[in-house]
């Protein structure tokens, strides 16, 4: 998979995306998406979102609100785990646990990533509604 430089409007879609997850612990919708960035219409959201997911930097779950996926580069993923070590080495323990954190999120290692939190909008009430990947 070739990573590409990312466009503008790109780059801003996954902030938004990740400013969600982090503040309200589940994705945005289209519109909040549109809105975020500056983009008039959903088509255009969906255009930058298919894009990103054929770059490999994000998966979309057909048929279910809110579920999108970041990926992040290895090298991505190798800065920010050096930077918590560094962190740690100097003691800041604080500073690595927030980069941990962080990282953690954007790995989607918490299951709002994996299906819709319970609080968010569209979200299944009975665990059995949802569906279960390995």
């Amino acid at each position: 998979m070739s990573r590409k430089r990312l466009t503008d409007p790109r780059s801003q879609i996954l902030a938004a995306i990740r400013d969600s997850v982090k503040e309200r612990g589940y994705p945005p919708t289209l519109r909040e998406i549109a809105e975020a960035v500056g983009l008039a219409s959903t088509s255009s959201v969906h255009y930058h979102l298919r894009a990103l997911r054929r770059d490999g930097l994000i998966e979309l779950v057909p048929g279910r609100p809110r579920s999108v996926v970041i990926h992040l580069p290895k090298s991505a993923l190798l800065k920010e785990i050096t930077a918590a070590l560094e962190a740690l080495r100097k003691g800041y323990v604080a500073t690595a646990r927030q980069i941990l954190t962080d990282l953690a999120a954007d790995l989607g290692d918490d299951p709002i990533n994996d299906e819709a939190a319970p609080d968010a909008p569209g979200a299944a009430s009975d665990p059995h509604e949802r569906n279960h990947t390995s």
